[in-house]
């Protein structure tokens, strides 16, 4: 018997860096399903229900902190928030995310292993 990966959803508007992070976090057995902005990222959220958004906070069409206001609306999966906003800026804050990253960040494998543990945790 099989599992099935754990699904991630990354909603981040830079290509190098969405490809970075989702190649980052395949390598280590998770389905990463991707959106370049935030109406694609509430479309991808709502049709395969994924165990955990990683969200930027600066995207077109959407940004980050509605796209995590019109989930937290719904669902109570984990949202983590991935943002090169300095913390002076936008508070610290996104309603219902559990955790920030800052990018660019060091140490992918300690964020992937956060990562997994928010999503276990849930």
């Amino acid at each position: 018997m099989t599992t099935k990966a754990k699904r991630i959803l990354l909603a981040e508007d830079e290509v190098a860096l969405r490809d970075f992070v989702s190649r980052n976090l395949r390598v280590r057995g998770f389905e990463v399903l991707e959106a370049s902005n935030g109406l694609e990222a509430l479309a991808v959220w709502e049709r395969e229900d994924p165990h955990l958004l990683i969200v930027d906070i600066m995207m077109p069409r959407m940004d980050g902190f509605e796209v995590c206001r019109r989930v937290r609306e719904h669902s109570a999966v984990p949202i983590i928030v991935l943002t090169a906003l300095d913390e002076a800026v936008w508070g610290g804050r996104t309603p219902g995310s559990r955790a920030r990253r800052v990018a660019p960040y060091p140490g992918v494998d300690d964020a992937a292993h956060k990562w997994h543990k928010t999503i276990w945790r849930s």
